[in-house]
């Protein structure tokens, strides 16, 4: 099976899920490129970030992203990073129209 590549940095086809794209966007390649590095921002910098791309979301993908945050509220920063950096990144696929399935964690 051929896998497709789904370019996360062009709006998604669907002008409908423009609004907020490119903020979500913008957070998620930061946080991306902080894991790259080995880097980890500390608890109120992780939780500035995901506000910050919480407020261009809906309210579906804030509902997938504050259960994702109060599921890791007892993990290490490092931890909570990397697993809401990959909440941010299945709210992009989402957008794209690429549907994650609400019982493998995503918005269902």
């Amino acid at each position: 099976m051929k896998t497709q590549k789904i370019d996360l940095s062009a709006l998604p086809n669907d002008q409908d899920t423009h609004r907020g794209y490119e903020e979500i966007h913008s957070v998620w390649i930061r946080l991306s490129e902080m894991l790259k590095e080995g880097n980890h921002p500390d608890d109120s910098c992780l939780n500035e970030l995901v506000s910050k791309a919480q407020n261009a979301m809906t309210g579906r993908e804030v509902d997938f992203m504050c259960n994702l945050q109060s599921l890791l509220s007892d993990d290490s920063v490092e931890n909570r990073h990397a697993r809401l950096t990959g909440g941010l990144y299945k709210v992009l696929m989402d957008r794209h129209g690429y549907k994650v399935s609400k019982d493998g964690g995503g918005l269902g």
